[in-house]
Order: C-alpha cells, then sequence, then structure tokens
C-alpha cells in the first residue's frame, strides 16, 4: 500500500469511524493541496482496500471508515 494510502487509512481508523473532513484529511497529508487530491487518494485507497466499501462518502461532510 503506498505512503499517501496507509497514512488516509490510520487517520481513518482513529476517528473510529466519526466523519472526517477533506480538510481533516488535508491536515494529515502535507503533500495533498485541495479537496480534488484528497478525493483521488481516497479513491486509490480503496482500490488498496479488499473491501472497497469500507471507506464510506458522507455528502457535504467528507469521509469514515465503516468499523
Amino acid at each position: 500500500m503506498p505512503p499517501t494510502s496507509l497514512t488516509l487509512l490510520r487517520a481513518l481508523l482513529a476517528a473510529r469511524g466519526s466523519v472526517l473532513s477533506r480538510a481533516d484529511l488535508t491536515a494529515a497529508l502535507p503533500e495533498i493541496q485541495d479537496d480534488h487530491a484528497v478525493d483521488v487518494a481516497i479513491s486509490r485507497l480503496r482500490q488498496a482496500l479488499p473491501v472497497p466499501a469500507l471507506i464510506a462518502t458522507v455528502i457535504k461532510r467528507g469521509y469514515r471508515i465503516d468499523v
């Protein structure tokens, strides 16, 4: 798993099912500069997981992991 995906996964797991906004995820990843980059990174994380649906999109709020 790429380092960016691993960092995102750790941030989502640390939130324990709570919603993380794109701003929260951008803060966790200094190399990401905008919302579109977060969306792309989340897409790549989903592709790396055996069950992509574990990462849920919460419309207008952000992302969360279904644990």
